[in-house]
């Protein structure tokens, strides 16, 4: 009998520990700009200089980057959807792509960190304007992804 396939979850923590490193990094009020933020754009193809680009799909770019590893450099967090390999369930780090605003709306991209009491609790960029982990319902996610 063939062995199940095992996930290989190294890369996935060195990219958490990156992450974890940059919790509490925030926008700047007014008309200054985060010099980090800036630094998580640049990590995509659209290049943004400012914060009030969302920017939750550069930090994860930024991070996979930091990490040596590839990155699609998209901006947009749909675009996180074809990205690694697709999970039925979360596991620490993976990414996860959220629904806002309904079917179609704007979405949002951060990394899995746990499940409690059926809330889901991610690390992610632009989380109320910072780098944070917040707690989501899961039924709003749209793609759970490997890499």
């Amino acid at each position: 009998m063939a062995k199940p396939k095992t996930l290989d979850m190294t890369n996935m923590m060195k990219v958490y520990q990156i992450a974890l490193k940059e919790i509490g990094q925030k926008e700047i009020p007014g008309s200054k700009e985060n010099p980090r933020i800036t630094e998580y754009h640049q990590a995509t193809t659209l290049k943004s200089r400012t914060e009030n680009t969302s920017w939750c799909a550069a930090f994860v770019s930024w991070c996979l980057l930091e990490a040596g590893l590839p990155s699609i450099k998209s901006a947009w967090a749909r675009d996180w959807q074809k990205y690694g390999k697709a999970l039925k369930k979360p596991v620490l780090g993976c990414l996860v792509g959220l629904e806002r605003n309904g079917p179609g709306g704007d979405s949002h991209v951060c990394f899995f960190i746990e499940e409690k009491n059926g809330i889901w609790y991610c690390l992610g960029g632009n989380q109320s304007d910072m780098v944070k982990i917040s707690a989501f319902n899961p039924r709003g996610v749209i793609y759970l992804r490997s890499y």
